[in-house]
């Protein structure tokens, strides 16, 4: 929950002027502004080459439920990505995997690209039960889904302890979740392993994106704070064109 018009008008100018610096090769930039600054951001992003998504939707279709959002109003302002499951919603808002399972068949109704977070808390994780916490998490999402719709899945490894704090997990940790991930995916079907984005999330700045995008099994990044700062968010896209 950051910034207003003014701000993030001048966030997504700043940003443009950085990204055309660089020739993108297979690099995705995606922005993910607040509801009420969607229309906004889909006019100023309009033939840039950025991408549009938003940070969570309701996981109903339609009806009386209000102050909702549903999948079909994101597309309909232009949107083509949408967050889901991210641990602040989890933590604050008490967002089930149920419900997380349907905000991802909701995406799946309207072609979003569903970018479903998945993690661990720090007591989970020094208990070692990150794995099973995660895979707990996975299970339950795409074992209510049929396999052929979930091509375009995109999933963020996001642990979170390294949330916001400045503190990013290790090389092997973030190795280690990603493969558990892609072989748990693979058990279900190898294609949807093949296919799935796998992306990390968590205190991710230019200081450390180098050596993250090397991980063998990342396939990009969810950026929070770093995101914020058009100078670093570049320096953060430049690195990842290399990959």
């Amino acid at each position: 929950m950051n910034g207003e018009s003014g701000s993030i008008m001048q966030l997504l100018a700043d940003l443009k002027s950085e990204l055309a610096k660089i020739t993108p090769e297979d690099l995705v930039v995606l922005i993910l502004p607040p509801f009420v600054y969607l229309q906004m951001a889909s006019n100023a992003i309009d033939g840039t080459g950025f991408w549009l998504g938003a940070q969570d939707l309701d996981e109903r279709e339609n009806g009386s439920v209000t102050g909702a959002i549903s999948a079909k109003m994101l597309q309909d302002v232009g949107c083509q990505y949408a967050l889901i499951g991210h641990s602040e919603r989890r933590l604050m808002f008490k967002e089930s995997n149920e419900s997380i399972a349907r905000k991802l068949s909701q995406c799946l109704k309207e072609a979003l690209v569903p970018i479903v977070c998945l993690g661990e808390s720090l007591d989970q994780r020094e208990a070692g039960a990150a794995k099973d916490v995660i895979g707990n998490q996975l299970e339950y999402i795409i074992g209510t889904n049929s396999f052929s719709d979930l091509r375009n899945l995109v999933i963020a490894y996001e642990p979170v302890w390294a949330i916001g704090t400045g503190k990013s997990a290790s090389i092997h940790q973030i190795e280690e979740v990603h493969f558990t991930i892609r072989d748990l995916l693979g058990k279900h079907d190898p294609n949807l392993a093949a296919d799935t984005r796998i992306i990390y999330g968590g205190s991710v700045t230019p200081a450390n994106a180098q050596e993250i995008l090397e991980i063998d099994g990342v396939d990009g990044a969810l950026i929070g704070g770093a995101s914020l700062d058009a100078t670093s968010f570049g320096e953060i896209c430049q690195i990842a064109n290399k990959f």
